[in-house]
């Protein structure tokens, strides 16, 4: 008598899902949450507490940790590193990073793993989003066409909800840290640059909640986006062969502006520079 082949564990069971959280309060039960709707269980739903020191946050990380949630402390690294934290703590072979203020839609997870199981070629899928503003709900749609390296040379055309695989987070080094914004462009770029492909879900994957609470709001270092911005263009310089023009007028024009800043600031750069010396002398 013949055995019967092994069952093959759920979609769910293969998906991991990993959420940092720095002083983000009561948007990490929305995402933690939807998490779990998801993939049926908080089995491999990690949330990474990136060093928060806020009581609202730090009560509700309790609370998640009640719920069943695996909830890790470290000392704050930056995103990249709470992502890098969280997925080390995987075995599944799928990973979506869900920022603390987004949610996952119920059924993406499973949709977009099942591209993955099919397609040993592609490394991301991705997919469009509800997006959330001052209770009125939109939806931002997916990319148009296809997501190539030389279509991300500028910016990234991804959501973060894209799901990849583990072994490739692993191959090329994990999120880049270090950078707190950009750093997923530079992750995606470095996937495609290992030859795989991007493949586009017909539903969004996400709900994006867009307001005086999201992550990203407030005041964006230029320095991050400038230093994600060369990295890119570094470790993908092939794709900007034949445009040395184009690249010596910014420049060109970069130079102009902090020659720019250094006249309007002169009169305080030598003020600084005289206390400097007073302070020196005593």
């Amino acid at each position: 008598m013949e055995s019967t082949p092994p069952v093959p564990p759920s979609v769910e069971g293969r998906i991991g899902i990993v959420i940092p959280v720095y002083n983000t309060g009561s948007l990490a039960f929305r995402a933690a949450r939807s998490a779990r709707v998801a993939l049926g269980s908080t089995e491999n739903v990690i949330v990474v507490d990136d060093g928060s020191n806020d009581s609202d946050t730090l009560a509700v990380l309790d609370s998640l940790r009640e719920e069943g949630f695996h909830v890790i402390r470290q000392s704050n690294g930056g995103v990249s590193s709470a992502r890098n934290t969280g997925i080390q703590q995987l075995a599944t072979p799928y990973v979506i990073a869900l920022d603390s203020d987004d949610e996952v839609t119920p059924d993406a997870p499973r949709a977009m793993g099942e591209i993955l199981d099919r397609h040993n070629d592609v490394a991301i899928v991705t997919g469009g989003a509800f997006e959330v503003v001052d209770g009125a709900e939109y939806l931002s749609p997916p990319p148009d066409g296809p997501v190539t390296r030389s279509a991300m040379r500028e910016t990234t055309l991804l959501a973060m909800a894209s799901m990849f695989r583990r072994s490739e987070w692993k191959a090329v080094g994990g999120f880049p840290e270090g950078l707190s914004i950009g750093e997923d462009w530079v992750f995606w770029m470095r996937l495609l640059r290992a030859g795989g492909k991007v493949e586009i879900l017909g539903t969004p994957i996400a709900r994006r909640h867009l307001g005086e609470h999201q992550v990203t709001r407030g005041y964006i270092d230029p320095r991050q986006s400038r230093r994600a911005a060369a990295l890119v263009r570094s470790e993908n310089s092939d794709l900007y062969a034949g445009q040395e023009v184009e690249l010596i007028e910014r420049l060109n024009a970069a130079e102009l502006q902090l020659a720019a800043y250094r006249h309007t600031y002169r009169h305080l750069d030598r003020l600084k520079a005289r206390i400097r010396r007073f302070l020196g002398r005593r």
